[in-house]
């Protein structure tokens, strides 16, 4: 017992001792010397009853990584040696923590170690003495009391929360094995030039000869939109030419022909340069992006909110907090750059350009520019041909929106009223906490195993139909048709009607685009809405919908002959499953009921899931089963070799060589990741082959009289000056699509051509 327990609060409870990964003689050496230091909060409940540290499911996760990074030579303890109990406070906490802490120091310092782990914010603060936050410096080696400390968010918060930040986990005990083996990556810091009318010809000259920049800039006012009608414009540019020399451009250069001129000639790098670019084309440039390294990170981590510069620079060059100076003139309720003095923004817009460069040397090994990864084929050849796109903008009919704005406003105080009365008191529809009490307070409706007293519409669909139920989802559909897809565009149209959508390439896990400011991807088939969207002088709105492509997609990627020979007849194997159906059973399926059903087998949704949303019985639903199998018999063997790829390698690949990857798999999470996993390859193939389409449209528009605006799920939206060419376009994009395929199925392209987005009638 240490001279530090007495006074402890948890004097007498049971200790956890300290042990080493290294055996002699059969022995745990838990005394001798050690490389790395690895320190928990306290012992969990398997740890006492062993006896042992880091043995729960949190801790066995930190010595799988540890074993499996190379960490050769480590030792294991906590903060706190004794067991908390449940109800302890937190003073008594904080008071514990206060009476270990010299004894934790003593017994790192006995190990001599060259690292020490903090796994977690209380023993990072112990190690270091400092008040140290983890989410600003994870992964980032920082001095220490006894030798350096790599801080890192403690697994369990990761088992709780968020299983999909697993990859940073091990990322950042990365950053432990480069440090030991003096591979780890120390920041540059900038060397900024500041531009002036006395040097400016020197530095273009510079930039002009490297051929290469990476490039960012700053922005006045909200910062977002270079397209309002009031637009936020430039207020910086940085360039920088190697990993620490960057020159700043002040507001009013933008203007300069000359900065124009050379920033447009040199192969550009950014990060996430389609903000940089929207705000550049605004202001007359017409720069490219050679590299983007939040798109290169996109391909080697798919999820869509991994990619911040910040985190990045942090993660992979072991950057500063170099933003920490700016947060003194910052807000919640003014967050504007403007606020800012130059003084204090030129050498935080420095350092964002050097770390865009550091990022292109550690990204390009992994994500290269060389013509044959999709990276090159596509990712890069699409985020330049969207900066152009939203230039153009999109037209529309001001005379609409205001009409449909005042049709749903009234459609929605009606049908408000109407609930009013149904229900008997006022009520909100929006309000989540007052539709839980009708629904399960005053109707009296059971709670869900799934999803107890949610209001989501997947809970509510359970308890359809009843009258109330669905006015309920009748006033939210209104209200967010109104306020997503109406007055969203009257907030975004500039001066001549137009608006200008930001389309992003890394929004979701599969590839597939997303949209804001304003959304456009998402609208529901509804041609009020639609009806708004109109061409410019002199064009019409083509729709051109690819027919059952994921479908298609699946039986390659399934080796399903059977359907494959369907599809290649001409066949509609929705339409053979309701055949099937009535033929062989007697029993009439609606195509959207097939369709759902079909969808479902291939996701692994299973019987009790089909008589639960639809309303079946256990012999119509094991029909249905019956028929799909019989129909599309390669979906067992497709889902199960997923399950083997899942478990084998962590991750699925796309036929274009996306990753979906799960790197951990848990008993409890399995058959989620499987479900995803199975997901995946089939959307997001068919996600690229319908961007790749909008690729050769961009690329011919000229000879093909089209302009592309937008992808819609499996379609593509645009502009075309002569129906004429709707012959030619279709044989090509249905030739094109069964090349990137390597000719391997068919593809069918249903065309719409009409005055408006909403009018688009069938071209036969």
């Amino acid at each position: 017992m240490s001279d530090n327990c007495f006074g402890c609060p948890l004097l007498g409870r049971t200790k956890v001792s300290g042990e080493g990964n290294r055996l002699i003689n059969g022995e745990r050496d838990n005394e001798g010397k050690y490389e790395v230091v690895a320190v928990g909060i306290v012992p969990a409940y398997e740890e006492v009853t062993q006896g042992r540290p880091h043995v729960g499911k949190s801790g066995r996760i930190i010595r799988q990584v540890m074993d499996q990074l190379g960490y050769k030579d480590y030792y294991l303890t906590n903060t706190i040696l004794c067991e908390l109990p449940d109800d302890i406070s937190d003073s008594d906490r904080r008071l514990s923590i206060e009476h270990c802490t010299p004894r934790l120091l003593e017994e790192v310092k006995d190990r001599k170690p060259k690292l020490a782990i903090a796994f977690g914010n209380v023993p990072l603060r112990a190690l270091t003495g400092e008040d140290y936050k983890i989410t600003e410096v994870e992964g980032r080696v920082v001095p220490g009391i006894i030798c350096e400390v790599l801080p890192i968010s403690h697994p369990a918060a990761m088992l709780r929360e968020r299983l999909d930040t697993f990859p940073d986990f091990v990322d950042a005990l990365q950053s432990g094995i480069n440090w030991l083996s003096g591979n780890y990556y120390f920041p540059l810091i900038p060397d900024v030039t500041i531009v002036t009318d006395y040097n400016v010809g020197d530095v273009l000259q510079k930039i002009e000869n490297h051929g290469m920049a990476s490039i960012d800039l700053e922005t006045t006012k909200k910062g977002f939109y270079p397209y309002h009608r009031d637009p936020d414009t430039i207020r910086c540019i940085s360039v920088a030419v190697s990993p620490n020399e960057v020159s700043v451009f002040p507001q009013g250069w933008e203007r300069d022909n000359r900065v124009k001129d050379v920033l447009n000639k040199v192969k550009g790098i950014y990060q996430n340069g389609q903000f940089d670019c929207g705000f550049f084309w605004k202001a007359g440039f017409k720069t490219k992006i050679y590299y983007d390294t939040l798109l290169a990170h996109y391909q080697m981590d798919e999820r869509p909110y991994a990619h911040g510069l910040k985190h990045l620079a942090q993660k992979y060059c072991g950057a500063p907090d170099w933003d920490a100076p700016l947060k003194p003139y910052l807000t919640k309720k003014n967050s504007s750059y403007d606020n800012i003095p130059d003084e204090v923004l030129y050498p935080y817009a420095g350092f964002d350009a050097v770390y865009t460069w550091q990022l292109y040397q550690a990204f390009s090994k992994e994500v290269p520019i060389d013509g044959k990864n999709l990276y090159s084929r596509l990712v890069i050849p699409c985020t330049n041909m969207l900066v152009d796109l939203r230039d153009r903008g999109i037209q529309i009919d001001p005379r609409r929106v205001l009409e449909i704005d005042e049709i749903l406003d009234e459609d929605l105080g009606k049908s408000w009223k109407e609930l009013d009365e149904m229900v008997g008191h006022p009520i909100n529809p929006n309000s989540p906490p007052e539709v839980a009490s009708l629904i399960y307070d005053e109707l009296k409706f059971p709670t869900s195993p799934h999803y107890g007293r949610s209001t989501v519409k997947g809970a509510m669909a359970l308890h359809q139909p009843h009258p109330i139920i669905e006015k309920v989802l009748e006033c939210r559909a209104l209200r967010k048709l109104r306020s997503t897809y109406v007055q969203s565009l009257i907030e975004f149209m500039d001066d001549d009607f137009r608006i200008y959508p930001f389309l992003k390439l890394f929004g979701t896990i599969t590839g597939r685009l997303s949209s804001e400011d304003p959304s456009v991807l998402n609208i529901k088939r509804d041609s009020r809405i639609k009806n708004m969207y109109i061409p410019k002088p002199g064009y019409k709105i083509i729709e051109m919908d690819q027919k059952q492509m994921e479908l298609r997609v699946f039986s390659v990627l399934a080796n399903d002959e059977h359907l494959r020979s369907l599809f290649n007849q001409g066949i509609d194997p929705h339409g053979e499953v309701q055949r099937y159906l009535l033929e062989k059973r007697n029993i009439e399926f609606s195509r959207p009921k097939v369709k759902a059903g079909v969808f479902g087998k291939l996701y692994g949704r299973g019987k009790e899931s089909y008589m639960r949303e639809y309303k079946m019985t256990n012999e119509e639903a094991t029909d249905l089963e019956r028929a799909i199998g019989s129909m599309f018999p390669g979906i067992t063997g497709y889902n199960n070799l997923i399950k083997k790829l899942v478990h084998e390698q962590g991750y699925v690949e796309s036929y274009f060589g996306r990753k979906r990857r799960f790197p951990l798999i848990t008993n409890e999470t399995k058959h989620e990741i499987y479900r995803m996993g199975v997901n995946f390859a089939p959307q997001s193939t068919a996600s690229d082959i319908n961007l790749f389409c909008m690729l050769y449209l961009y690329e011919n528009r000229d000879r093909l009289g089209i302009i592309p605006l937008f992808p819609v799920h499996d379609a593509n939206v645009g502009e075309i000056s002569d129906v004429d060419m709707i012959p030619t376009i279709v044989k090509e994009i249905e030739d094109y699509s069964k090349d990137l395929m390597n000719g391997a199925i068919n593809f069918v392209l249903e065309t719409k051509v009409g005055d408006s987005w909403g009018s688009v009638k069938l071209v036969e």
